[in-house]
């Protein structure tokens, strides 16, 4: 299995996405996953690629409960790591993949960052993940892997094509506008 995203639940568990959106939980301590997952549309399985999982601010580990995870195919699923199923969420119609995944402070929003295009997208989270908004970048992403970061003080961040940095405020992004 090659890990194209991996995610850390805590100290000791990890999450691990491959391909045919495929996601294990792995421990430290064991060589094979102790679950695997795979998420499926209708009766076929999805042949994409779990492109990232959702980051938390500060680098904190991520819930226990659920995972956020997108794809190469643009789509979002929820993971709930009881019952090991995954629940579709959300296809973006612009873009070629997702590469970043970003919650906001107040845990209100997801910043969705996309290969192939201009906008990240802002979903709120209490609303299934429903877009609410587009924070509009001033180049396109291509396929090349930008990153973006949330900070309290600094809002969001993401570095440019041509060496310059495109900031968001605190304000602006824990507010969803």
């Amino acid at each position: 299995e090659i890990p194209h995203a991996i995610n850390w639940s805590n100290e000791d568990h990890f999450l691990i996405g491959s391909v045919k959106n495929t996601v294990s939980l792995f421990s430290c301590y064991r060589s094979s996953p102790i679950w695997t997952s795979q998420s499926k549309r209708g009766n076929s399985t999805s042949k994409s690629i779990v492109s990232c999982f959702s980051e938390r601010p500060y680098g904190e580990f991520s819930n226990a409960k659920h995972t956020i995870f997108g794809t190469y195919k643009n789509e979002l699923h929820l993971l709930d790591h009881r019952t090991q199923h995954p629940q579709f969420l959300h296809r973006s119609a612009q873009g070629r993949g997702y590469i970043q995944l970003l919650e906001s402070f107040n845990g209100h929003y997801l910043y969705a960052l996309k290969r192939n295009t201009n906008l990240i997208d802002v979903l709120d989270t209490r609303e299934s993940h429903r877009p609410v908004n587009q924070l509009q970048l001033p180049f396109t992403m291509g396929n090349q892997k930008h990153k973006a970061s949330i900070t309290s003080t600094n809002g969001l961040t993401i570095g440019t094509d041509d060496g310059k940095i495109v900031c968001w405020s605190s304000n602006a992004i824990e507010f969803g506008v």
